[in-house]
């Protein structure tokens, strides 16, 4: 017992640790960016200002020199009021972050992107109170692209126990890639969503979690041992510390503001929703149906709770149904798959294949 808690300690502090890492070469305001998400007309990307203590334990990944950069990352606080200047393919656009050092850059682009373009660069100039220059990766959903996933993540991609709340903390903070379970055939049918029905389509598929960037390199890795397609688009949430009240940051509505940034970004592309039922996802997609009138296609709600709540689903979905608008309710990954080739959204065939699982606990 106390060895194997000695070990989840240690991930712990060393997952902890690991933003601080790798920004402290930057000095102590640094300026941390998160892949972002663009059409050929706009973009939309994420980051954050942070101040830091300078000190640290340079080559040092012991015990207590991740404890000690955990001291540091709890004595981060970010930077308000930083003025930063971005530059896309020359374009410039001014930003200013907010209360708790964070920016966000939306951008219409004067010039459309050729249609071949995958990726931008967006280059960052901090020049308020500090000076520091970073880049950031931008990825383009190709002309190509017949319709936009935005899913889910926790419990709809990746079980995590979310309904109890220690065992999604537990399970977000201490579990490796390795050790974090893949839904049986998710992978293959996100795959099967980014090909789309020719098989080349090249359908953006972005993410979007309650869970703290602080596991952002870990989820990246669980996305490539399982073999999702491309590289993950991931919008997490800042789980930060304050040394005043409130002391853990407030986001409940992190998640739907996100999914309108990024329909905004590509207005004309259809959407397809992929959530779970475990806590909010069907009223907030419902929510997102009424005020996107059109554009969504279909929701998919992988099924997670007990039956009282499918009900409380099934009533969502009769009136969804009224939009013009499926909401699946479905417990496998191969049901979802079916509903999305009904409506002519991926190739006709096999179900998806199984993905290899991990152990649960």
């Amino acid at each position: 017992m106390t060895g194997s808690f000695g070990k989840a300690a240690g991930k712990l502090l060393r997952l902890l640790a690991r933003p601080v890492r790798r920004t402290r070469s930057q000095g102590p305001i640094v300026v941390d960016t998160f892949r972002g998400y663009a059409s050929h007309e706009a973009l939309f990307m994420m980051g954050r200002v942070i101040r830091q203590p300078t000190a640290d334990r340079a080559n040092d990944y012991s015990a207590s020199a991740s404890l000690w950069n955990v001291g540091r990352r709890m004595l981060r606080s970010g930077v308000a009021g930083a003025r930063l200047i971005a530059t896309v393919e020359g374009q410039k656009q001014g930003l200013i972050t907010d209360r708790d050092g964070y920016f966000r850059l939306r951008m219409r682009l004067r010039r459309r992107l050729a249609p071949e373009r995958r990726r931008l660069e967006v280059r960052l100039e901090l020049i308020k109170p500090s000076q520091a220059r970073t880049s950031a990766e931008v990825i383009v959903a190709p002309a190509s692209s017949r319709f936009m996933v935005i899913s889910d993540i926790d419990d709809t991609v990746v079980a995590t126990g979310v309904a109890n709340k220690l065992k999604m903390i537990s399970r977000m903070l201490m579990k490796s890639a390795e050790s974090r379970v893949a839904f049986e055939g998710v992978a293959e049918f996100y795959r099967q969503l980014h090909e789309g029905r020719d098989g080349k389509e090249d359908n953006p598929l972005l993410y979007v979690s309650r869970g703290p960037w602080v596991i952002y390199e870990t989820l990246e890795a669980f996305f490539k041992l399982h073999r999702f397609p491309g590289q993950p688009v991931l919008f997490l949430r800042e789980w930060g510390l304050r040394l005043r009240p409130p002391f853990i940051r407030r986001d409940n509505d992190h998640k739907i503001e996100i999914v309108n940034e990024l329909m905004a970004v590509s207005p004309e592309l259809p959407v397809i929703l992929i959530g779970d039922s475990g806590q909010h996802d069907p009223e907030m997609y419902a929510d997102v149906v009424r005020s996107w009138p059109n554009r969504v296609r279909l929701v998919l709600i992988r099924d997670v709770s007990p039956a009282e709540r499918d009900a409380a689903v099934a009533d969502l979905a009769r009136e969804l149904e009224q939009t013009g608008t499926p909401l699946i309710l479905a417990d496998r990954s191969s049901m979802m798959a079916e509903a999305a080739r009904r409506l002519d959204l991926i190739r006709a065939g096999a179900a998806p294949e199984a993905t290899v699982a991990s152990p649960a606990d």
